[in-house]
């Protein structure tokens, strides 16, 4: 059989579908909208922005999560410039009572600048009740709840932190998105200030006091050992003395040795120095991280052989440093207790006979670079002022 042949003519549809195939697509009039309000946002100055903003809010049919996210992650940082933080919480505010679900949408990054605000002006007041808003949310977005918890060890807020974990728990125990791992470092993290709050209330408390189970149960399933090890080191009574054979390169018990004089140190903090015990948790997590993963020759020095096992050096600190401070999960907490704390960590050694005493300012030395580098960064970073001034105080 052969086909038919073609007609001579096309039929006019065809045609017509000829004749527009090249032809642009037509032009979405409200995206077209869009367009021309953020573009208008873009070339506006600093009051025209916030006027805009306001406008556009008014009017509604515009204002959609990624405009209000877009328009106020300018302008939160011109607020912070000229030092009027707080009329962020009116636009927020506004936000929220005249287009609840487009609040909604990315509730998570206002509550996360208000915050921030609240604790750099020392408003702890107004903190509370928006981290508690804020807990609601973590196992939907843990990764930027983390760095609040960071910011609140690092002021040493402990009373608000048992509080947050607390309410963020059953969401992030019961979220589908988070790794197992992640949850069960987050259970054993709560656990932690659980521990700490109680030394706080129980200076002279010990290991074998039986309040401490009541606290910990419902964060993690905890080994007994684990606990009792945990906290001999906490409360200061593990049996024996350091000696800087523990903490050979290539020690068999290294990791563990590391981990337990870590707590030591945290203890140390907490009674000698008057460091919050999240804040200097924060510090010993990140230190002794530094040591381990250096050990395995994780920081760029896999053929580099350790001289001081318990000291840091420039070159490896720095690589992890810079791992902390890489703009994709940004930890600026976190890497300024490492550095702010490094001379207290040098001190403890010296003064369990690990180091010498002269040790820590020749250690340290070599670091100088590194911490103007931080103090620079810390310096630009006008969320918290309060980094650049601790760090305007190291030796």
């Amino acid at each position: 059989f052969k086909p038919p042949s073609p007609p001579a003519t096309a039929p006019a549809e065809d045609l017509a579908a000829e004749a527009t195939a090249g032809a642009p697509p037509p032009v979405d009039p409200v995206v077209e909208a869009i367009n021309a309000v953020y573009e208008a946002f873009e070339a506006a100055d600093d009051e025209g922005k916030i006027a805009l903003f306001y406008r556009t809010l008014e009017e509604g049919e515009l204002m959609d999560g990624e405009m209000a996210f877009e328009m106020l992650s300018e302008i939160n940082p011109i607020l912070i410039e000229r030092g009027e933080r707080g009329r962020l919480d009116d636009m927020v505010a506004a936000l929220q009572e005249r287009l609840p679900s487009v609040y909604d949408e990315e509730r998570q990054y206002f509550l996360k600048w208000r915050i921030t605000n609240a604790v750099a002006g020392g408003h702890w007041d107004a903190v509370a009740p928006l981290v508690r808003e804020y807990s609601t949310l973590a196992g939907d977005h843990i990764d930027l709840y983390l760095g609040t918890l960071d910011q609140l060890a690092y002021h040493g807020q402990l009373s608000l932190l048992m509080e947050a974990v607390r309410i963020a728990w059953s969401s992030v125990k019961g979220a589908g998105g988070i790794f197992e791992w992640a949850v069960e470092n987050f259970g054993v993290q709560a656990a932690y200030f659980v521990i700490f709050d109680y030394l706080d209330r129980n200076p002279a408390a010990t290991a074998d006091d039986p309040e401490w189970l009541a606290g910990l149960k419902g964060f993690f399933e905890f080994d007994e050992e684990w606990l009792t090890r945990l906290l001999t080191h906490l409360t200061g009574q593990a049996r024996g003395a350091w000696t800087p054979e523990d903490f050979k390169s290539g020690h068999e018990e290294y990791r563990q040795n590391v981990i337990d004089l870590s707590f030591e140190f945290v203890r140390h903090l907490r009674r000698d120095k008057g460091v919050p015990y999240p804040k200097g948790d924060l510090a010993r997590e990140q230190i002794s991280e530094y040591l381990l993963r250096r050990e395995q020759g994780e920081l760029g020095n896999r053929d580099q052989k350790i001289i001081t096992p318990l000291c840091p050096d420039h070159a490896t600190l720095d690589y992890f440093l810079g791992v902390l401070l890489n703009m994709i999960n940004f930890q600026i907490y976190k890497a300024v207790a490492t550095l702010e704390l490094m001379p207290a960590w040098l001190d403890f050694l010296a003064s369990r006979q690990l180091i010498a005493d002269n040790a820590p300012a020749q250690i340290l030395k070599p670091l100088a670079p590194l911490h103007a580098s931080l103090l620079q960064i810390c310096d630009r970073y006008a969320d918290d002022p309060a980094l650049a001034l601790a760090l305007k105080s190291w030796p």
